[in-house]
């Protein structure tokens, strides 16, 4: 399992699917080791809809390809075993679907439109509560809202039990189709087709891996 931490102190506990997404929950449990989501604001958040972040630049563009994380190849689920309902995290992309990077979303209400068309990673199992509070925006106003993008954010550790975890889940991912994709040409990180309103506050976050064994 995941732990995030919000810029006001609020608890969200997510479960990992790598049942469903082997290779997402892999790049996001790396990316969380290393600290790389750390700092990162919520730069598009809907209402209704959803909140989307884990972009390094907050415009809704970046990813972490320069660091050495490509694009990552879709795994889309068929809605049969997965649907993106309240509290879903999914993976934001451009419209060519082999271009996941670092972006997710977490879903305040369910879209079916959205079901076998984006990667599902894990879902809320506590503190959507956090979630609703994330101000509703858009990436449009973030240059304004910078005391915001740079507030100081809790520190990120992994358990033992979740190394264990993360070592079980590479062996998983290790039996797939290869995980380095294209690279996706610059563009927004979207998921389609929603309008984008204003944004007034950015919430930063911090992900912390908790033990949890997938039955």
């Amino acid at each position: 399992m995941l732990r995030m931490t919000l810029k006001d102190n609020g608890l969200v506990t997510i479960q990992l699917r790598p049942d469903l997404a082997p290779r997402h929950v892999e790049r996001i449990k790396t990316l969380t080791r290393q600290g790389l989501y750390d700092g990162t604001p919520f730069h598009r958040v809907i209402e209704g809809f959803m909140a989307q972040g884990g972009d390094p630049t907050g415009t809704g563009t970046g990813g972490f390809r320069d660091r050495g994380f490509p694009d990552l190849p879709a795994e889309f689920v068929p809605a049969s075993r997965a649907r993106f309902l309240r509290g879903t995290c999914g993976m934001a992309r451009t419209q060519n679907p082999n271009s996941a990077n670092s972006q997710f979303f977490i879903m305040f209400a369910p879209a079916p439109g959205l079901d076998g068309q984006y990667t599902i990673w894990g879902r809320v199992v506590s503190g959507m509560e956090a979630v609703d509070r994330i101000k509703r925006g858009s990436a449009a106003e973030l240059e304004t809202a910078e005391a915001d993008i740079e507030a100081q954010i809790e520190q990120l550790t992994e358990t033992a039990a979740g190394a264990a975890d993360g070592r079980r889940r590479r062996m998983i991912a290790s039996n797939g189709r290869n995980t380095t994709g294209r690279e996706c040409a610059s563009g927004r990180l979207n998921i389609f087709p929603w309008t984008v309103p204003q944004l007034n506050q950015a919430h930063s976050l911090s992900l912390v891996f908790l033990p949890f064994v997938m039955p």
